[in-house]
């Protein structure tokens, strides 16, 4: 029995090797899929970028510091900021261009000052949820900056927005307050009577964030797996109408010897994949791999599964036409609740709890 297994195996081995152009597509899958990937997303780690626009109607020097407010140090990475008129700037927010339109009202200057009031306005773009509201809080900080300036130094803003120089008594009064202001404030800075400790943990030791071709990279791979089940599974009509099947049935070996033997040609061949697969994700794309000979094993092993089932599926058809028809579908279905297009992160959760059951989601 197992001598024809092995012969069976190795006829299927002899079959694939006169085709070596579908048999170098099989294998080379991984390797189209890795190249896309790092073509259309690269190797680096996903960084969000939004634009701001600004509204600038008071156009002061204090109007002018909120504008570099937004790009200030890590913001600056985040952020690019373009200064709009008011029309322009709510007619881009409203088509989606932008992530949020901040309008500076005439008179701030003097709101900030103590003598008048004034309040900007943001209007954010619904369609994105980071960035807007990183806009907003960097906002709300400058207006509770502002709040925090005039609580402490009002008086002195209220005789700056006057106008008038001041005289040396006004200094010499300035001077005095802000002595004894940090005087108050120096008892809580010296000795700290709040101190701040900062740790860093890892979620994963060892494990760095995923960028995006990494974390696309295995779904593609087992939908590759798919799609190499279903040319295989489709090769059981060639040998019906070459009269290999017929020839088995007459022998005095049994059918399941036969399957036997194409599946251990199969398990080579997706454990072929499944290398090219591991090696490709390293070299292109970084991804890691903790224990590739299991990986491999259980690419093999998922590979060999699928395509079991798309051969039982091909029985219950009378012609290739219509085996291929629903294989088709049926691999276009598992393919696209399974995560082979899209990862479950970026699918809905009722749709991702469903794929996560589908043959290729759970593998």
């Amino acid at each position: 029995m197992m001598h024809f297994i092995l012969l069976s195996a190795l006829k299927d081995l002899r079959r694939m090797r006169r085709d070596p152009l579908a048999l170098a597509t099989w294998i080379g899958t991984p390797l189209l899929v890795a190249l896309l990937l790092v073509t259309f997303f690269g190797r680096e780690q996903p960084k969000p970028h939004g634009l701001v626009l600004i509204s600038d109607q008071d156009k002061t020097f204090l109007s002018k510091l909120v504008i570099h407010a937004y790009t200030q140090d890590k913001l600056g990475d985040i952020f690019t900021v373009q200064q709009v008129p008011l029309d322009e700037g709510k007619r881009r927010i409203r088509s989606g261009d932008g992530s949020a339109l901040v309008i500076i009202p005439e008179g701030f200057s003097k709101a900030v000052l103590g003598t008048g009031k004034a309040a900007i306005q943001l209007i954010t773009n619904p369609s994105q949820s980071i960035l807007p509201g990183i806009v907003e809080s960097v906002t709300s900080l400058l207006v509770e900056g502002a709040w925090r300036l005039q609580q402490l130094m009002g008086d002195d803003l209220k005789g700056i927005s006057g106008g008038e120089e001041p005289s040396d008594a006004d200094i010499a009064a300035s001077s005095v307050r802000y002595r004894h202001m940090f005087d108050d404030v120096q008892k809580y800075l010296d000795p700290l009577v709040i101190q701040v400790t900062v740790k860093s943990i890892e979620l994963n030791p060892g494990r760095s964030q995923l960028n995006i071709s990494e974390a696309m990279f295995p779904s593609m791979i087992f939908l590759a797996v798919l799609m190499l089940a279903f040319g295989l599974a489709g090769d059981i009509w060639k040998e019906k109408s070459s009269g290999t099947l017929r020839h088995v049935a007459m022998t005095p070996c049994s059918v399941a010897g036969f399957l036997a033997g194409k599946m251990l040609a199969l398990w080579i061949v997706f454990a072929a994949v499944g290398a090219v697969a591991l090696l490709c994700g390293k070299y292109l794309i970084g991804a890691q791999s903790r224990e590739p000979v299991l990986a491999v094993l259980w690419i093999a092993a998922c590979g060999g599964s699928a395509y079991m089932f798309l051969l039982i599926l091909n029985t219950f058809f009378t012609s290739p036409r219509g085996a291929t028809t629903v294989s088709n579908l049926l691999i276009l279905t598992l393919a696209m609740l399974g995560g082979s297009f899209f990862p479950f992160d970026l699918m809905p959760d009722s749709l991702a709890r469903i794929g996560r059951w589908m043959p290729n989601g759970w593998a």
